[in-house]
């Protein structure tokens, strides 16, 4: 049978190129015999529940061990109501464990308990029944969010921070992003910019931006509480980054009736409307971080930073710069006059930057873009960027510019940087995969421990180019 990529849901080996999850799971069998716990955290759509079903299929089939996936997302609904909660989930693992197990594996019925001990009670009951020790991996068990506000401050910013830049500005609608614009092709086989392919691309952010909305509401309640003013600032900077950034991918978004119960439909708000409060969001970010009281700024959770106040303060200046630079075209002199204001409070040089510098060469901790390209090497160089710096070559020759050898690979058939035409590309996934057989492939994807620029010092410089430029200065 036919075999190919697949992005959309688990993955079958029968019909879908994938690798086994031991090998994509090195450590996870030590784990096992060892009966730990352990958690898996990565991107969305990159293989987690595909790696645990397989996973589960491969232990079950060894006779050592019963094992199952099973997912608590159909508790969400029900945070408030914990009965209706623990009905469901018990009622959702039933009918999955039928499909997953062999009947003499199965559980008996699950006994009658009081409220808050049914689950409990029928993992026990099925750990005494089962012949082979029992191991169940649990999907989505971040779905309700409920447990999350229990947290201190210290559990909740680092799991917005992970979520920020994992799943909006390294997730899919990022890797979307580049397709649209041409600084990348996808080179899988098959068309990105195709309905079925595009309705793909903004899933997980819309998710994750909403849910991290709800987050950064607990920290600054929270934060507000116990005086926590660093908390409160950085929970605003965040805010900015993220909400700007779906605006920037989206348009117009919900905003203004957003994460609010009493609007089960929100209004749509314009990026000028957002990014107006946006500027009102970060001045009180501002305010916060240079309050004369207590600020308590995070210790050992700031990713960024590390409790560097100047540095967030100079990054809340930073993000006004951008965002009053993307009004340059409804009032051109007043935007860019506040955008070049902003630029002068910022960055004082190169080694100031926003950016994600925690990754490692690792599967488990690396950058989601490399890690994207080394499970499945979707990206090409797009003909969009590689023809606008051949443009400026005087012998029409890209590397005439010396950026080309940095950013671009040498594809392996003819030992040149060739870019992938958007949207007729056809397939490049084969060996050398990271290098490129048909064409060159974004050489900075080979490294899992390389920078993810959010707002740098380069970027304030453009800008501050652009804005004298439409000044006239």
């Amino acid at each position: 049978m036919a075999r190919w990529f697949n992005v959309a849901g688990p993955c079958r080996p029968d019909i879908h190129y994938m690798l086994p999850a031991t090998a994509r799971l090195p450590d996870v069998m030590r784990l096992i015999t060892q009966q730990s716990y352990f958690v898996l955290h990565a991107p969305r759509q990159t293989g987690k529940t595909t790696a645990m079903l397989s996973l589960a299929q491969e232990l079950t089939a060894s006779r050592q061990y019963t094992a199952a996936v099973l997912s608590v997302e159909v508790g969400a609904p029900f945070s408030d109501h914990p009965d209706a909660a623990e009905l469901a989930i018990l009622d959702a693992w039933r009918g999955a464990i039928m499909w997953q197990l062999a009947p003499d594996l199965q559980p008996p019925p699950w006994p009658i308990t009081e409220t808050g001990r049914r689950i409990g009670a029928g993992l026990a009951a099925w750990a005494q029944a089962s012949s082979r020790p029992l191991v169940l991996f649990l999907d989505e068990i971040d779905a309700d969010n409920s447990v999350m506000y229990q947290s201190p401050l210290n559990i909740v910013l680092p799991t917005v921070t992970l979520s920020y830049v994992y799943e909006i500005a390294g997730g899919k609608a990022a890797l979307g992003a580049a397709y649209f614009s041409e600084q990348n092709t996808f080179v899988l086989g098959n068309n990105a910019y195709q309905e079925k392919n595009l309705n793909s691309y903004g899933e997980g952010a819309w998710k994750s931006c909403y849910l991290a909305m709800k987050d950064l509401n607990y920290i600054k309640e929270k934060a507000l509480a116990e005086n926590a003013m660093g908390y409160v600032g950085i929970s605003h900077i965040l805010r900015a980054f993220i909400y700007s950034s779906m605006v920037d991918l989206f348009g117009n978004i919900p905003y203004s009736q957003a994460v609010n119960i009493n609007y089960a439909y929100p209004e749509f708000d314009t990026p000028e409307s957002i990014y107006a409060d946006l500027q009102l969001v970060l001045d009180t970010a501002i305010a916060c971080l240079t309050n004369q009281g207590n600020i308590k700024m995070p210790d050992g959770d700031d990713y960024f930073f590390e409790n560097d106040t100047a540095m967030w303060i100079k990054t809340a200046h930073a993000l006004k710069a951008r965002l009053y630079n993307r009004l340059t075209h409804v009032d051109t002199e007043k935007y860019a006059t506040l955008a070049l204001a902003e630029v002068a409070k910022a960055y004082a040089g190169p080694s100031e930057n926003f950016v994600a510098d925690f990754y490692e060469n690792t599967n488990e901790n690396g950058n989601p873009f490399c890690n994207n390209q080394y499970l499945q090497p979707l990206s090409a160089v797009g003909n969009g960027i590689y023809n606008a710096m051949l443009k400026f070559s005087a012998n029409d020759t890209i590397d005439d510019d010396p950026r080309a050898s940095i950013w671009f690979t040498l594809a392996d058939r003819t030992k040149t940087r060739i870019p992938a035409p958007n949207g007729s590309a056809k397939p490049d996934f084969g060996d050398p995969k990271m290098d490129g057989s048909r064409y060159s492939k974004p050489n900075i994807y080979k490294y899992r421990d390389a920078l993810q620029p959010l707002l740098t010092y380069a970027e304030l410089k453009f800008i501050e180019a652009e804005a004298n430029l439409v000044l006239g200065h």
